[in-house]
Formats: structure tokens, C-alpha cells, sequence
């Protein structure tokens, strides 16, 4: 609903979608209700002052859904695609927009994607069946779109991106796989997001404004390589997944001077190292490199540093790195079954060092310093 335009679409329940996408803004409320059957033809145009939403549906048991949503500046172009793969288009824009974006390439994905800016809140939730519910609400101070969708067999796309200057395109694949491509435009932003033709998923998205560029590549294997750069002016958060069955994690989270990464291992076995931090306190346990765990905790304060070095075996080799204002903790990860963990708490004056034995029992050392 806007001051001249109320747009509601109630369509059929059948077996397929029941798409509700309600985009409020203070002059454009857009409700859509589409059918649950089978087939979606759905053509939905909401018009308000400059906006144009044009949505139309698919010609086959796959959705073609073409959305235009217009603004003063902004055109929004979402074309289905005609194969039975889903063709998942989200753009979410603005000056300093934050876009995460999380999907898993099995039968049911779960994709929740908050897009967080001054004017724009953009939240994706996936469906909790094996079909998608994504529910998608791009906020700015003058629109508001939310599209909440269908738990059915089919999914329940909801699209609403809006900036001024914002360009969202986003075609789909024809094949059963999916070809993801979103370029979302705004000021300084460049979201581009491209899919891959073959079984797996290739998504490719960056998000580019003035300081941040995120950049998430998903991996062409049979396992995910998901690599999420999210760079504001001082932080960098990298999170890269393994291309193994094995997930590898790198996590950096950066405070003012801090930079905390984990990695993770492509063995079976998980070796975990765990840091307790106080001002004097060193301690020292040195692990074996057989069948045993080699759990190296170093706890690490401000004058303390505590270096746990792990087997190369079964175990893992995890590499965490916590960094305060003096302390660099870094953990690395071996690529063997077994991890070998190395912990490294760098500070001013202490160096504690952890070095794990290569026999199949445990040899702990502890020592505290004060």
C-alpha cells in the first residue's frame, strides 16, 4: 500500500509456492500473495511513485521470475531461471551496507542474509524444509520490502533491494545448476554474484563500497570453499572453508589491534588447544605425535605468551591466533589426519613455548610463572 497504490495478489494453494512478499515504504506497501501450485505464473507489478515491481513467473515447474523493482535511481532486474535449478538472485545495497550472505549446497538450503547499512536492513532467511523460505526484508529510510515465502516444494524468493543509484540484476542458470549472477550497484558498491554451470556451486559475490569489499567464492567440489571477506576500514574478516571433505575454518576477527584467526584441520581427528590467559602464568604442555590428543593450552596475558606446537599426525594442526593490544595468539592447522596444533601468545615479556612429544602417550608439562 502507498498513498495511491495498494497492490495485493492472492493467489491459489496448491502444492507449490504461497508467497507472500509484503515491500513497505512510506509510500509503497506491496502485497503479494501467490499460489501454491504447481506451476507459478506470477506477474506482480507494484508501482509507486518511481517503483516499478515486475515479477513474472516461470513457464515451466521451475520459476522464471523476473522482478523490476524501480526507484527514482534504481532498477531491479531478477530473471528466472528455465531449468528445474534455482535461480537465486539477491542484491542488497547501499552506502555502507553490510552483506552477509550463508547458503549450504545440499537439498535444503538455509540462506540467511542480513544486508545492514544506515538506511538498509536486508534480512534473508532460508526455508526450513527442503524447499527455501526466504524471507527477505531490504529496509532504507524510505522502503521497506519484505518477502516472506513458501516452506513448500518450491521456494519462496523474496527480493527487495533499494538504493538510489542501485543497479540489482540477477539472472538465473538453465541448467540443474545454478548460475548466480548478482551485481548489485550502488554509489560505490559493485555487488557481483556469479554462479557456476556444472553440479556445484561457483558463487561468486562481491560487495564493494567505499571502504569494504566482500567477496564470497564458493568452491566447484563436492565440498565447500566458502570465502567471506568482510572489510570495513580496519577490520578484515576472512572466514575460508577447506575444498576437502574436511572443513577448514579461518576466522579473523580484528578489534583495534586485535586478530584473532583459527584454522582449522583436513584430518579426521580434532585437536583442540585451548588458551587461559593470566598476567604471570605459563603454561607448558608438550604433546606426542601418535594416536593421542595433543591438547596444548596456553593462557596468556599481557606479559604472557604461550606457544603450543602440536603433532603432525592424526590430530589436528590448528592455528589460532588472538591478538590484543600486545598478544598475538596464532593457530595454524596441519593438513594431516591428526592435528598439530600451535598456539603462539606473544607479549611483551613472556614466551611460553609448547612442544608435544612424538610418542603415543601424553607428556604434559605445566609451569606457572609469576
Amino acid at each position: 500500500m502507498s498513498r495511491q497504490y495498494t497492490h495485493s495478489l492472492t493467489g491459489r494453494e496448491g502444492k507449490d509456492e504461497m508467497e507472500k512478499w509484503s515491500c513497505m515504504s512510506r509510500q509503497d506497501t506491496h502485497f503479494l500473495d501467490c499460489k501454491e501450485g504447481k506451476d507459478e505464473m506470477s506477474k506482480w507489478s507494484c508501482m509507486s511513485r518511481q517503483v516499478t515491481h515486475i515479477l513474472e513467473g516461470r513457464e515451466g515447474k521451475d520459476e522464471m521470475r523476473k522482478w523490476s523493482c524501480m526507484s527514482r535511481q534504481d532498477t531491479h532486474s531478477l530473471e528466472g531461471r528455465e531449468g528445474k535449478d534455482e535461480v537465486r538472485k539477491q542484491s542488497c545495497m547501499s552506502s555502507q551496507d553490510t552483506h552477509s550472505l550463508e547458503g549450504r549446497e545440499g537439498k535444503d538450503e538455509m540462506e540467511k542474509r542480513s544486508c545492514m547499512s544506515r538506511q538498509d536492513t536486508h534480512n534473508l532467511e532460508d526455508r526450513e524444509g527442503k524447499d527455501e523460505m526466504e524471507k527477505w526484508s531490504c529496509m532504507s529510510r524510505p522502503d521497506t520490502h519484505s518477502l516472506e515465502g513458501r516452506e513448500g516444494k518450491d521456494e519462496m524468493r523474496k527480493q527487495s533491494c533499494m538504493s538510489r543509484q542501485v543497479t540489482h540484476k540477477l539472472e538465473g542458470r538453465e541448467g540443474k545448476d545454478e548460475i548466480e549472477k548478482w551485481s548489485c550497484m550502488s554509489r560505490q558498491d559493485t555487488h557481483s554474484l556469479e554462479g557456476r554451470e556444472g553440479k556445484n556451486e561457483m558463487r561468486k559475490w562481491s560487495c564493494m563500497s567505499r571502504q569494504d569489499t566482500h567477496i564470497l567464492e564458493d568452491r566447484e567440489g563436492k565440498d565447500e570453499m566458502r570465502k567471506w571477506s568482510c572489510m570495513s576500514r580496519q577490520d578484515t574478516h576472512s572466514l575460508e572453508s577447506r575444498e576437502g571433505k574436511d572443513e577448514m575454518k579461518k576466522w579473523s576477527c580484528m578489534s583495534r589491534l586485535d586478530t584473532h584467526k583459527l584454522e582449522g584441520r583436513e584430518g579426521k581427528d580434532e585437536m583442540r588447544k585451548q588458551s587461559c590467559m593470566s598476567r604471570q602464568d605459563t603454561h607448558k604442555l608438550e604433546g606426542r605425535e601418535g594416536k593421542d590428543e595433543m591438547e596444548k593450552w596456553s593462557c596468556i596475558s599481557r606479559q604472557d605468551t604461550h606457544i603450543l606446537d602440536g603433532r603432525e599426525g592424526k590430530d589436528e594442526m590448528r592455528k589460532q591466533s588472538c591478538m590484543s593490544r600486545q598478544d598475538t595468539h596464532s593457530l595454524e592447522g596441519r593438513e594431516v589426519k591428526d592435528e598439530m596444533r600451535k598456539w603462539s601468545c606473544m607479549s611483551r615479556k613472556n614466551t611460553h613455548l609448547l612442544e608435544g612429544r612424538e610418542g603415543k602417550d601424553e607428556m604434559r608439562k605445566q609451569s606457572r610463572q609469576g
